[in-house]
């Protein structure tokens, strides 16, 4: 609900500008302000206008060359984005897609639509962008540079706006299927807009409904993703890798093998059958595992026979996806001076989630008169001592084990989300030069997440003590799987509320004397409410393996903004001064959570001849902290990570300090062994900060827009850009926390790490805070010519970016690490590759009806950030394959013919020479062996799309 003094501003602002609308005769809009568009990245809308950030802008026609169905898939070629998630987020993913500008983060990326906000997916107040139909897309702007003061919190990276087709007249049918060489992955869309007028010309409605349907990849589909790979040293191949938690159960205790019929030898363990006994030292002792026959076998950690367990093949490579989409928009003259617009969207989107089934990490108790366990597993444990057949007493074992529950099936993740929006404006034209703005938005986004697969802790240990059978592989009975495993539900709703009103034009009084057209300007107030509950049921709790545990969240908060922008017009036509423009713009925020924020931009554009214009523009932004940051309570989280008391380099030391390895609990017998890592995973604790404070930006843009005479149809834009963000809010990263301990010695980051007491890692506690520094400096560029021959037209657009830095430093003292040029390896912390230079490049051409595309997406080379760890311990990191990834090119060709003036049909190839994606080891990769969302894991594929219109 707005607050009282909210309503109250907003009745006072509309009555003053009521009282100037009735003081002044209503007159009709003349043909200047009909021609009026809209500018993304200025709130001034007039004709002679530019937005003063960088703009980079898509048409319709740019996303139908590659048959664009989810708009992410487009936002990740661009240069100015890395990707965030998309189709292939599988793990990590969560079902969504999202735009991610500069990398600097989903949740410093603001999605609008019309200009306005659009409705998050959760309480981070991320958009998801499947519910955003490319079909119904008429223009894509991406603002880069930081734009909180034009749009309000979440704009630090940048903005996505998209334009709607809402104002169309007649009916358009489309359909598009997309499929790969290999006979997998289709999708299937469809959709209709239909359009006219009303009331004698008054009034447009338009329409728009869309179905489409993706079909899943399983990574086992594809040879470089069938199997996971271990690291390999340079020039040797891939071996098989895979995880600790294996179906027939593994131990991590050593066993003495020798009392179930193995001999030692001098170098090696020899088998009862005969031959070397791998995964045993030379004195049969060693970890173990069970067969299919329920009986105790040596523990092979990795190599071409490793006993891993691999969990490749049973994970989604491409997400399925089923979505309906719904828009209806109405634009009515209600009077002479007044227009109504008129905005309803509604999407429903079902997207699946597939892992391998739960492994189980955990310390069980076995009881010695437990009648699942065989005669050689009981003799094991005797020997070891745990087990004393002549007490008289029954004794118990304590073990800790790792067992993938094949037998409950694989982790399926099914996220069904509805999201609704609609929205009201009335434009009234005052006078000549004065418009006044009335809006209010409503959104709201709810579903479920369904999550089976799960397996219950407590129930695992009542497994055992009821005697199941869970000592090899497809020994767990369908009674035994229907008391461990477990359903989850999380259901959530999201809603916001957007009241706004404002006043824009010319200020007449206000003219330089060397300028033509007086300062423009445009202020307003606006208030904003969001809320958000996200209720997961009791199963997801601390009790729960298999998907993340979840909390709920629950919280609100509002915000009051008064924004105004201006556009001086200084000179005119005047020598080395054809244009001399100043432009400001300021926005106080009041949120109920951090209090009163202010952010404001200023800048100029200069152009000495009509041919070339500079641009120059400095924004102080900020983003307060979102309901999840604030109110999540404590979840646990399994990011990869790597224990430097157990991990040794590939010269055989180990990466930490043994001192202090011990010091904080070690025992020495366990300093640098995989047994003091059974998983790459590290389990880690999440939570919120209800003391966070905003983040805030400084961004400076420097451009140039050339547009020479003497050569027509050519324009080049190029743009300087330098974001630097203080107090990010965030969670120090979980290896930043292991080698700061224990290779530093830094003992605030020590006491963050629970250790058992074998030693290993039981959880690291991470809440949210404002400690992190982010920046990103570059130079964009934006070139296009197009030129007119006797063999038809041409145009070639380039869209690129070089990167000069793309820096991060997770807290104070520690060294800020660039990521330009760089990727995220086993130690660092890069994450999704950032190339320094990447392009994507359009060739048209077109005669008569026929138009034909090129494209050519080029990703510059990148290298592993472990190669440059500036702590020194990892320097021979180096001698392993895959640390760097070479550039890639990939190709596509669309060709679209118009049949007459209602058929058009397109068919295309695309990465025509089938270019598979860099293999990668298991230090080295995202998912899958590789980077998926980056580089294209599908091959070449063929895609073909009809269009009606009558």
């Amino acid at each position: 609900m707005a607050s009282k003094k909210m309503w109250s501003l907003l009745l006072q602002t509309t009555a003053l500008v009521g009282v100037a609308t009735m003081a002044t005769p209503a007159v009709a809009q003349d043909d200047e302000t009909e021609d009026t568009i809209t500018v993304t990245g200025t709130l001034i809308q007039r004709q002679d206008i530019q937005a003063p950030s960088p703009v980079t802008s898509v048409s319709a026609e740019e996303l139908k060359v590659v048959n664009t169905v989810n708009t992410e898939d487009f936002l990740n070629t661009l240069p100015q984005a890395i990707p965030g998630f998309d189709a292939t987020s599988n793990n990590p993913g969560d079902g969504v897609a999202t735009a991610n500008l500069r990398g600097l983060g989903a949740v410093r990326t603001l999605v609008l639509v019309e200009g306005r906000r659009f409705v998050p997916y959760d309480a981070g107040g991320i958009v998801d962008l499947n519910q955003i139909p490319a079909a119904l897309i008429e223009r894509v702007d991406v603002v880069t540079g930081g734009a909180s003061a034009l749009y309000g919190s979440d704009a630090m990276a940048g903005v996505v706006n998209f334009d709607l087709r809402d104002d169309y007249e007649g009916v358009e049918l489309n359909a598009s299927y997309d499929i790969s060489e290999q006979g997998d992955g289709g999708i299937f869309q469809a959709s209709i807009l239909a359009g006219g007028e009303f009331a004698d010309g008054r009034g447009n409605a338009t329409f728009f409904a869309a179905y489409t349907d993706r079909q899943p990849v399983f990574q086992g589909d594809r040879d470089f993703s069938a199997v996971a790979n271990d690291d390999a040293a340079v020039g040797e191949d891939f071996p098989p890798f895979g995880s600790a938690g294996v179906p027939g159960m593994r131990l991590f205790d050593s066993f003495d093998f020798s009392n179930i019929g193995y001999t030692p030898g001098m170098d090696s363990c020899t088998a009862p059958g005969g031959g070397v006994a791998e995964g045993l030292a030379a004195d049969c002792t060693g970890g173990a595992l069970f067969d299919e026959s329920g009986s105790p076998i040596p523990w092979i950690n990795s190599g071409t026979n490793t006993t891993r367990y691999n969990y490749a093949p049973v994970n989604y490579l491409q997400l399925p996806q089923e979505r309906y989409n719904l828009a209806a928009f109405a634009n009515y003259q209600l009077f002479e001076n007044t227009e109504l617009k008129l905005r309803g969207t509604y999407a429903s989107n079902v997207v699946a989630q597939e892992l391998a089934p739960t492994p189980i990490f955990d310390t069980f108790t076995i009881s010695e008169d437990n009648t699942a366990i065989s005669d050689d597993f009981r003799t094991l444990l005797e020997a070891n001592g745990d087990f004393d057949p002549n007490n008289g007493m029954v004794d118990t074992y304590d073990v800790f084990l790792g067992r993938r529950m094949l037998e409950v099936g694989p982790r399926n993740s099914n996220r069904d989300q509805h999201a609704v929006q609609w929205s009201a404006e009335t434009i009234t034209q005052v006078t000549d030069s004065l418009t006044w703005t009335n809006y209010a938005q409503f959104a709201r986004t709810a579903g479920a997440l369904s999550q089976t697969g799960n397996v219950s802790r407590s129930a695992f240990q009542d497994a055992i003590d009821q005697n199941c059978d869970l000592y090899g592989p497809n020994r767990f009975s369908e009674e035994c799987v229907a008391i461990v495993s477990r359903t989850g539900i999380i259901r959530n709703a999201f809603e916001q509320t957007v009241l706004g009103t404002s006043v824009g034009g010319d200020l007449a009084a206000l003219q330089s004397p060397m300028a033509s057209l007086p300062v423009a300007f445009v202020a307003g107030v606006e208030y904003r409410e969001e809320a958000g509950d996200f209720q997961p049921d009791s199963v997801l709790g601390p009790d729960v393996a298999g998907f993340n545990q979840s909390a709920p969240i629950k919280g609100r908060f509002d915000v009051t903004e008064f924004f105004t922008e201006v556009n001086v017009p200084l000179i005119e036509g005047a020598a080395l001064a054809e244009q001399l423009n100043v432009n400001g713009a300021i926005r106080i925020s009041d949120y109920s959570t951090v209090g009163s924020l202010t952010t404001w931009a200023a800048g100029a554009s200069w152009s000495p001849t009509e041919d070339l214009t500079f641009k120059v523009n400095y924004n102080r932004a900020a983003r307060a902290p979102n309901l999840a940051e604030l109110f999540q309570p404590v979840v646990n989280g399994f990011p990869g990570a790597d224990d430097p008391c157990a991990i040794q380099t590939t010269g055989g030391t180990p990466a930490g300090n043994q001192a202090i390895c011990t010091a904080e609990g070690v025992p020495a017998s366990a300093f640098g062994t995989t047994a003091l890592q059974p998983n790459s995973q590290i389990e880690s604790l999440f939570g919120g900060n209800a003391d966070l404070t905003e983040e805030v930006a400084d961004t400076f843009t420097l451009g140039l827009v050339a547009q020479p005479s003497a050569l027509p149809g050519l324009t080049v834009k190029v743009d300087y850009y330098n974001i630097e963000i203080e107090d990010v809010i965030s969670t120090i990263p979980v290896q930043s926390v292991l080698d700061g301990c224990y290779i530093d010695g830094t003992q605030s980051l020590c006491d963050l790490v629970q250790r058992g007491q074998s030693g290993q890692i039981e959880f690291i506690s991470l809440n949210n805070q404002n400690l992190a520094l982010l920046t990103a400096e570059g130079i964009d560029l934006d070139a296009d010519y197009g030129w007119e021959t006797g063999y038809g037209d041409f145009n070639v657009r380039i869209v690129g970016t070089y990167r000069i830095e793309d820096g991060f430093q997770a807290f104070d003292g520690e060294p800020l690490n660039n990521c330009s040029g760089y990727f995220g390896g086993r130690f660092g912390q890069c994450g999704e590759p950032f190339p320094e230079w990447k392009h994507t490049m359009f060739i048209t051409h077109t005669i008569e009806d026929l138009t034909t595309t090129l494209r050519w997406r080029y990703i510059g080379e990148v290298t592993a950030d472990d190669a440059i760890d500036p702590s020194g311990a990892l320097d021979d990191f180096t001698e392993l394959r895959g640390t760097t990834i070479d550039a890639y090119n990939y190709f596509d060709l669309t060709a679209a013919y118009a049949f007459g003036d209602n058929i058009n049909l397109s068919v295309g190839i695309q990465n025509i020479f089938e270019n598979e994606p860099p293999i990668q080891g298991d230090s080295f990769q995202e998912q899958a062996n590789t980077w998926p969302a980056t580089y294209d894991p599908f091959g070449r594929s063929y895609f073909i799309n009809t269009t009606f219109t009558f």
